[in-house]
Parts: structure tokens; C-alpha cells; sequence
């Protein structure tokens, strides 16, 4: 998540922005009371990512109805990452170093407890889907400070 969280989205690489974006008009959508998968569906067929757009959907409602708190994802045109999104990635960008223990925790602190097990079932149908095309986030490279240290 510390990766990405208030990175400039030119900074994502291309699985990283599509989600990004995804997620943003996911939301969009849903606020405007219409389809998500009729705003996003063809972005997901061109991509060569049908199939990832019944998990992706999943997700996402789980987070909308199921989180514990309010998660705050980004609108449209803002040029930064935003924390929920950053954990989205996150935790995307993990999911084949993640043991299950660390990530069913991570979702727990995330989700209603009823809600893990399907939250952690389309999180992992949509990382297999990313990942047989090479879309999943990778993590940007470290911000180097004007101290020389890293952030």
C-alpha cells in the first residue's frame, strides 16, 4: 500500500493505471446510479480482460457494501493516488508473495468478518485474471528524498 499511496498515477505502471481507473469509474457509476459494467465492460474487452470483469465487479461490491469503513477512492481526473486505492493495489501488486494468513488478516481489517472469504475468493480470481496478461500493479520504485535517503 505505501508504495502507491499519494504517487502521481503517471508513475503506475499499465496494470496499476487501468485498475486505478477502473476503480474511479466503477465508483462514478455507482454515485450516478448506473451499470459499472456498462461504463468499464469495454475497457475490460479490449484489454483482453473479460473475464476478470465478474471478479473485478465482485470486489468492488463487497467494498461497497461490506467494508468497515468509508473507503475513499479518487475521482476521475485527480492525478494522485488515494489510500483505499493504494491498498487496492497493494494488495493486487502482493497477492503472489502474500501468504494466506497475512492476506485473509489484511482483508479482515477491511471487511465485515462474513464477508473475507468472498472478498479474498474474487481478489484471487481477478489476480489470476491480471496476471495471465502481465496486468498486475507492480510497485513503483522507491521516491529517493532531496536528503538522499528513501521514502
Amino acid at each position: 500500500m505505501y508504495a502507491f499511496i499519494d504517487r502521481q498515477v503517471s508513475e503506475l505502471d499499465e496494470g496499476g493505471r487501468f485498475l486505478l481507473w477502473s476503480v474511479r469509474f466503477w465508483v462514478r457509476a455507482m454515485g450516478q446510479r448506473r451499470c459499472p459494467s456498462t461504463d468499464i465492460g469495454s475497457a475490460f474487452e479490449r484489454n483482453g480482460l473479460s473475464e476478470a470483469l465478474p471478479h473485478f465487479n465482485m470486489t468492488m461490491l463487497i467494498l461497497n457494501r461490506h467494508a468497515l469503513d468509508n473507503m475513499g477512492f479518487g475521482p476521475l481526473p485527480c492525478p494522485r493516488v488515494h489510500e483505499a486505492e493504494a491498498l487496492l493495489l497493494g494488495i493486487l501488486s502482493r497477492m503472489r508473495d502474500m501468504d494466506e494468513m497475512e492476506l485473509r488478516a489484511t482483508l479482515a481489517l477491511m471487511v465485515e468478518p462474513d464477508w473475507v472469504n468472498p472478498l479474498h475468493a474474487s481478489l484471487t480470481a481477478l489476480a489470476i485474471d491480471l496476471a495471465q496478461i502481465a496486468f498486475l500493479p507492480h510497485a513503483p520504485a522507491p521516491l529517493i528524498l532531496p536528503t538522499g535517503g528513501k521514502a
